[in-house]
């Protein structure tokens, strides 16, 4: 069990029956006997989820002591709030079927809560309405029930969640990986906000995950030249890496971890040893001097059978000229609580990524649009991705998504979180051209996402086959495949939540019509998780992630690989690859008098066991089965004629499952004299 690192004055765990107090009284209470601490916690802070197939949610009972620090009269409130803080104030969570409201009813049932003031009983529960489905108020109210008797600075009021006083079972946890902070709020007068009166760091986090290690997931860079410095990212997972099954990271991990390599690197160290501090997640670097391919693997000295390998790095030497000297990967569509329907805060999405994903950037894309969303200032999001970008080795995107019910949704990514206010949301009611002609001439690319998802009209691809600030797609989310009708991976697992085929809404058809846009996967993770294997239910356990061919590891060169549709789209594993028409990379188009001849490279982290050349769009024109982790070949084209212009993509198919998709590349035959 890990204990973790709060600021809060912390007890032993009890349980203090009690009921509600009635408010009926009217006589000028007695004084209070103020507690020590402004915030007293009483119960556990981390708990096993039930990730675990056949395992049920735990319930378990919470004591929250909270001191008031300010007289609170008639027509005050004070509130206790699941949430996330933000700019001095709660956010509101999100979905009930993840973090579960209170209730103050039915003492005898799950998720009761008891409301105490000692001394003081003129005050009356009340709930916020909870909100739909995607935005949740759990919380309750105290709202003073006579002036003469308000209460007063210094009261002590105790809040019971889960309390079991009356039989209830307690508060029923989320079943997946998840956390949140619970939250006093207070304020003197109805026309006030609820404003938090204590550091935020004083109140308890609560957190739910796995508690066994079944695997290890390692991530390493994927390109570096002999002798350069790779970082490496070892995991401790529960649970097989599947579409449809969570695999957090087990925080409670301790113990003697072997490495391999199947190539000779002297400073890659024999073992590694993860204590309490590491939570499941450890980095080292090495430095590797052979060319080649290198894969490392890892078990655990006590069970051998806790095993994981690494992504697969290529070392190779640099070349004059090389187009593609690094591959980094990413997330474009993340969420938090700030768009008002995710969890966590944007600075633990922002850490996540960097951190424990190890991510090469990563842009945050808030819902501008949401109904009922948390209020919160955008001038402040603007500065988050100079404030999270590491010189080198992490940037840090913002952005907002762009929905409509119409022309489908968008995400709208900013080179520099400065030009927000130039590129502003635009409402529901409006179409994609307008929403590309206010782009037009900004540093901001809008992504096309779940074009496929039927809640949402055929997605309207704007009006411009090859427009600037549309230059990528996202063929695949935890929502799922958007690629072609019928696909394996149908949106939220359920094909009849998808368009049927001839409405143009899929990134085949896409093409087929002559849009020209590189390949993205993405997350559209709402936990502030960024890349993790946590899904809500009907969602794809397996995150998709993006790579992007850039010639530096900053902003400039990611912005660029973005732009000029250098990218690969995957279902989460990092797997390197690439591929050349005629000597010309992924993203671009050309002309040449040439038939066309593709060069296509993939190093997997499983057998490839199929891998398929897509000409405009859905033309299957080249199937293999190679059956092995690398695949590295020449084809040519011999069906092409001078003055067609044809589209190519690779995907190629592991044995695991996922799924790898190579950025198309666009070509014109001319005639032998050039016309």
């Amino acid at each position: 069990m890990i204990i973790l690192s709060l600021v809060f004055f912390f007890v032993s765990f009890a349980l203090v029956a009690g009921a509600q107090a009635s408010p009926t009284s009217s006589i000028q209470p007695t004084p209070p006997t103020p507690v020590t601490a402004p915030v007293v916690f009483e119960g556990g802070l981390y708990f096993p989820s039930a990730e675990q197939a056949g395992r049920t949610a735990a319930k378990t009972s919470f004591v929250l002591r909270y001191r008031l620090s300010q007289d609170i009269p008639l027509g005050g409130a004070v509130r206790m709030y699941l949430g996330y803080p933000w700019q001095g104030r709660a956010m509101t969570v999100m979905r009930a079927n993840i973090w579960h409201d209170f209730q103050i009813d039915r003492g005898t049932s799950a998720n009761f809560l008891a409301v105490e003031a000692p001394g003081n009983q003129n005050f009356r529960l009340e709930q916020p309405h909870a909100g739909g489905l995607w935005v949740r108020q759990c919380g309750v109210e105290l709202h003073p029930t006579s002036a003469q008797a308000p209460l007063r600075q210094g009261q002590e009021l105790i809040f019971r969640i889960g309390d079991p006083g009356l039989g209830g079972p307690g508060y029923i946890l989320p079943e997946q990986s998840a956390d949140v902070h619970f939250l006093v709020e207070e304020r003197v007068d109805s026309n006030s906000p609820f404003q938090l009166a204590y550091a935020a760091e004083l109140f308890p986090r609560i957190e739910v995950g796995p508690t066994s290690t079944d695997r290890f997931v390692l991530y390493a860079d994927s390109i570096r030249a002999p002798g350069e410095r790779v970082r490496l990212i070892v995991q401790a997972r529960q649970n097989a890496d599947s579409f449809y099954s969570n695999s957090g990271i087990d925080r409670s991990f301790v113990g003697e971890v072997r490495l391999q390599s199947d190539r000779v690197i002297s400073d890659l160290p024999q073992s590694i040893t993860f204590d309490a501090k590491d939570q499941g997640v450890k980095t080292l670097y090495f430095h590797p001097h052979e060319l080649g391919v290198v894969r490392i693997q890892a078990h655990a000295a006590a069970d051998p059978n806790v095993q994981g390998e690494s992504n697969p790095v290529l070392v190779r030497a640099q070349t004059h000229g090389d187009p593609q000297p690094q591959l980094l990967w990413g997330n474009l569509h993340v969420h938090s609580a700030v768009g008002g329907h995710a969890l966590g805060n944007p600075l633990q999405a922002f850490a996540w990524a960097r951190d424990t994903e190890g991510f090469d950037f990563m842009g945050l894309s808030e819902h501008c649009s949401m109904p009922g969303g948390n209020e919160f200032d955008w001038t402040l999001l603007r500065g988050l991705d100079e404030q999270e970008s590491r010189a080198h080795s992490f940037v840090a995107f913002v952005g907002y998504e762009w929905t409509s019910d119409r022309a489908g949704h968008r995400n709208v990514i900013l080179k520099h979180g400065a030009d927000a206010g130039d590129v502003f949301c635009l409402g529901d009611g409006n179409r994609t051209r307008k929403l590309l002609t206010a782009l037009e001439g900004h540093r901001a690319i809008g992504i096309p996402h779940h074009s496929a998802w039927a809640a949402t009209g055929p997605m309207d691809w704007g009006d411009s086959l090859s427009h600037p600030n549309q230059p990528l797609v996202e063929i695949y989310s935890w929502h799922g495949s958007s690629e072609y009708p019928g696909n394996p991976l149908p949106m939220q697992q359920n094909s009849i939540k998808n368009h049927p085929a001839g409405l143009d809404a899929y990134v085949q058809e896409a093409l087929r019509a002559g849009f020209r846009m590189g390949l993205t996967a993405d997350s559209d993770h709402h936990m502030a998780r960024p890349g993790s294997s946590i899904a809500f239910p009907e969602r794809y356990a397996r995150m998709g992630i993006t790579g992007v061919w850039s010639a530096a590891h900053d902003r400039d060169g990611v912005w660029n690989g973005l732009t000029q549709r250098r990218t690969i789209a995957s279902t989460g594993v990092r797997a390197i690859g690439y591929f050349e028409v005629n000597g010309q990379t992924i993203g671009q188009e050309f002309w040449s008098a040439d038939e066309p001849e593709l060069t296509i490279s993939i190093f997997g982290t499983d057998e490839i066991t199929e891998l398929t050349v897509f000409r405009d769009g859905s033309d299957a024109v080249l199937q293999l089965q190679p059956n092995q982790r690398d695949v590295q070949l020449k084809w040519a084209d011999p069906n092409t004629a001078p003055g067609e212009l044809h589209s190519y993509y690779v995907r190629a198919i592991q044995a695991d499952g996922h799924r790898i998709w190579l950025s198309p590349i666009w070509m014109r035959r001319t005639a032998a004299n050039g016309e």
